[in-house]
């Protein structure tokens, strides 16, 4: 992608808001940060469209945080979330997904480097099942 991209974690307010500042200050695309998108009152199709209505991009869409490395059942729990989130970019229309590595504040155990590297194999590949060729 070229051009000049922003998270809407980077700004204060309403999503709806944060998105018509972020194409009024002439930026090309958006990462849409997962709470903007649950504190919305509309579907992610709607905020695709108002995208798409405002001239901007979904970049990326960042609803994973302490996602990797997780014991079991969470680790579990987050794959199966994963698979939910999958839908959802589809509904946005991108196909990027962002995930902070180690966002795991509460925790002062950081997680194996193993099992980190195996959760995102894992995740990669659940992903490019499920949107490859539904972009487009």
């Amino acid at each position: 992608m070229t051009g000049r991209s922003i998270a809407t974690v980077s700004l204060s307010g309403a999503l709806d808001e944060k998105l018509r500042a972020i194409a009024a200050a002439g930026f090309d695309a958006v990462e849409i940060f997962e709470n903007d998108l649950l504190s919305f009152n509309g579907s992610p199709q709607d905020v695709g469209q108002l995208c798409r209505d405002l001239g901007l991009t979904i970049c990326a869409f960042q609803p994973f945080r302490d996602f990797e490395g997780m014991p079991e059942p969470q680790r579990a729990r987050n794959f199966a979330r994963a698979e939910r989130k999958f839908d959802v970019m589809l509904e946005l229309q991108t196909d990027l997904p962002r995930r902070p590595l180690f966002d795991r504040h509460h925790s002062r155990q950081l997680p194996c480097a193993g099992a980190v590297v195996s959760d995102h194999r894992h995740s990669i590949d659940s992903g490019r099942k499920d949107i490859s060729g539904s972009i487009g």
